[in-house]
């Protein structure tokens, strides 16, 4: 009697082996995929700390900081100081909220204009500098715009007076102060220095540093991704009566204490100008003017004052200037007439903003009239934006994010 044994299907077998492989396979991919999803969304993230301060020529140390200081960008400007109406020193401020594009009265302050104010690491706000109706100042103001209404003033001295001068605000919290001078007794002659010196708001000290390798006023001061400071423009009248080395930049290294020339110029003479960083680390260059030598009506060669209306833009990166976008003109109704408003402007302000744009404002217009137009300039698009007029026209004045 035969066994009946066990019928092995070998083809079923053979089959289920398949399966598996297919299914081993599969996993394997999804397994890819899902790390490549991951390591998608890590860059995503990464790319959205980074903002647009991702720069491949810094250290990760140097685009943090950089990063932090940019996330330390608040809502509102205050804007201080200058001539008005009257050309009477003003003792007024402005605050510019960026939220609901409005403006309105800040604190009283000391009279002033051609000052600098830059704001510290604890949200103050330090003006220093400029001159008023008895002359040159070395004194400077600490403004702390209190939440609950109200403000809180404190006074501190530079070493020495310093008008038409620079500053900027370093890594570290410390102020970098820079260049300036100071007119005479006869309120004539205008001396320009190179001497700097450096605010430490920890110490309420003030402590001389290197001194430029130009004598300079009227210049711009404007903090580098790297920590450096970029100097630009400016005038000395001792060496340059004709505004001929106006384009000249040199640096700043703070970890060092020492300048060096650069060899990269603006590509136009400039003085009483504006310099702004961009959150990308570009520096957004506008406005200022020239003396240029022009004959008169009497067949005599003169000297007069050439506002520019152009603006440039300095790309550390790859060291080169680059022209924007002109201040735009715009035509008005006036009665029964139609006039230009607008153009080239100096001895005004400028500001970034939280959104990454540069508030414009106030300054002197080439019909030699205080401006009053407030103006956007958006580095994205690279267009101007005319947003309101202040009541008062203000010259010489300055503004500092907060």
């Amino acid at each position: 009697m035969m066994q009946r044994g066990k019928v092995i299907d070998i083809e079923d077998d053979d089959e289920d082996d398949d399966e598996d492989k297919e299914l081993k396979k599969l996993e394997k991919e999804k397994e890819k995929l899902e790390e490549l999803l991951k390591k998608t969304k890590d860059a995503i993230h990464e790319r959205k700390k980074m903002k647009m301060n991702d720069n491949p020529y810094l250290t990760k140390q140097e685009n943090e900081y950089f990063k932090n200081i940019n996330n330390e960008i608040k809502r509102f400007v205050f804007i201080c100081g200058g001539i008005g109406n009257d050309d009477k020193y003003l003792t007024t401020s402005f605050i510019y909220d960026n939220k609901n594009y409005n403006i309105m009265d800040g604190p009283k302050m000391s009279e002033r204009s051609e000052h600098v104010c830059v704001t510290l690491s604890d949200g103050s706000i330090f003006i220093c500098g400029g001159r008023n109706s008895r002359g040159g100042l070395k004194e400077c103001e600490i403004i702390k715009i209190l939440s609950g209404g109200g403000n809180k003033i404190e006074k501190v001295g530079m070493n020495i007076e310093r008008c038409h001068l620079a500053a900027v605000l370093l890594l570290d919290g410390r102020v970098f102060i820079c260049g300036g001078g100071n007119y005479q007794k006869d309120g004539n002659l205008f001396i320009s220095t190179n001497t700097c010196e450096i605010y430490d708001p920890k110490t309420n000290i003030f402590t001389p540093c290197a001194s430029m390798i130009y004598k300079r006023h009227g210049h711009t001061a404007s903090l580098l991704p790297n920590g450096k400071v970029y100097i630009c423009g400016g005038i000395d009248f001792d060496v340059d009566d004709d505004d001929k080395h106006c384009n000249l930049c040199e640096l700043y290294d703070p970890n060092n204490n020492t300048f060096r020339a650069e060899i990269t110029r603006m590509k136009k003479p400039r003085r009483f100008h504006t310099a702004t960083t961009l959150l990308n680390g570009d520096i957004f260059i506008c406005g200022g003017g020239v003396n240029k030598k022009i004959i008169d009506e009497d067949r005599k060669i003169v000297k007069r004052f050439e506002i520019d209306a152009s603006t440039e833009i300095y790309d550390s990166n790859s060291d080169r200037f680059d022209f924007g976008p002109d201040f735009p003109i715009r035509e008005i109704e006036q009665g029964d007439f139609m006039i230009k408003i607008g153009g080239p402007r100096y001895k005004h302000f400028s500001s970034i903003l939280n959104d990454g744009k540069v508030l414009i404002g106030g300054g002197i217009d080439k019909n030699n009239i205080e401006d009053t137009k407030m103006e956007i300039f958006d580095p994205k698009s690279k267009t101007f934006e005319e947003i309101f007029e202040i009541s008062t026209r203000i010259n010489g004045s300055s503004s500092s994010f907060y």
